[in-house]
């Protein structure tokens, strides 16, 4: 959707080292002044010399998905400790207190392609997130127009390490038309194995900016994928698809993929 106007927004990507989801932080004690060796999925991360008392490594940076880190510390004597703990990492959380959103104002784009500056009908767009904790995003999305508005939650929620639920519900009302849009997903992603699963509904006239209620679109649309990697032999993916629109007609999508690394400058697909 084009839109001509003014927007107000919080831009995580302008600032490429800010962690906007809970970073990983480890802490311990050191007796001695130690070496001390960060490694993140057997790969080492840091490496530093800490005097006595207590430290804290913050903001480790780590893939996304479910990971282990260790910290290993050799004290002055040659003396060896091993610290391990798991993580997840997932971006579809913020921070405790973090706040993510978009404000727009303006006119919606008309004859994309044809006319270099066409706009009609004024609109408003906005969105805005609120991370609660480390295992809670909720938030809403809003559109609205002379003769649209559509409104509805969504929710993050981080049921046990690893696995993510997505939820969403919106409800439209378009030229004397109500409808709803629902929506649902599931993803587990990990170094090794990811999976998802997503399903989507919309009723017979639900509307937005884009999508008219008299317009025929998808009532249902259902996806699932899952991956392995099998580290030096490659990775497979595999995944299916399926969707009904509301005027007939079905599509059913079946997928596979195999990906290997051949060098640094070439892979296989």
């Amino acid at each position: 959707l084009g839109l001509g106007g003014i927007r107000f927004s919080k831009n995580f990507s302008i600032e490429p080292y800010f962690i906007k989801f809970t970073a990983l932080n480890l802490k311990g004690t050191l007796e001695t002044p130690s070496e001390i060796e960060l490694y993140v999925n057997g790969q080492l991360a840091s490496r530093n010399v800490l005097s006595p008392g207590v430290f804290e490594l913050k903001n480790i940076s780590a893939e996304i998905g479910s990971g282990t880190a260790e910290i290993v510390i050799k004290d002055i004597y040659g003396k060896k400790q091993i610290i391990s703990r798991s993580f997840f990492y997932s971006d579809r959380f913020l921070k405790k207190g973090l706040h993510e959103y978009n404000y727009s104002l303006g006119f919606i784009r008309s004859d994309y392609g044809e006319k270099s500056f066409s706009y009609e009908r004024p609109a408003f767009l906005s969105s805005h997130n609120y991370g609660f904790n480390e295992r809670f995003k909720a938030g809403y999305t809003a559109e609205a127009s002379e003769k649209l508005i559509n409104l509805g939650p969504a929710v993050s929620l981080l049921v046990m390490k690893g696995i993510t639920i997505d939820t969403a519900f919106t409800f439209s009302n378009s030229e004397g038309e109500s409808g709803y849009g629902a929506f649902l997903g599931y993803s587990y992603p990990s170094k090794h194995f990811s999976a998802a699963l997503s399903a989507r509904a919309l009723s017979r006239y639900y509307s937005n900016l884009s999508l008219g209620p008299e317009e025929d679109k998808q009532s249902l649309e259902f996806n699932i994928s899952a991956g392995r990697s099998f580290g030096s032999i490659g990775a497979l993916s595999a995944g299916y698809a399926f969707s009904e629109r509301h005027l007939g007609g079905e599509t059913d999508r079946v997928s596979g993929t195999y990906r290997k690394v051949l060098s640094k400058r070439a892979s296989f697909f």
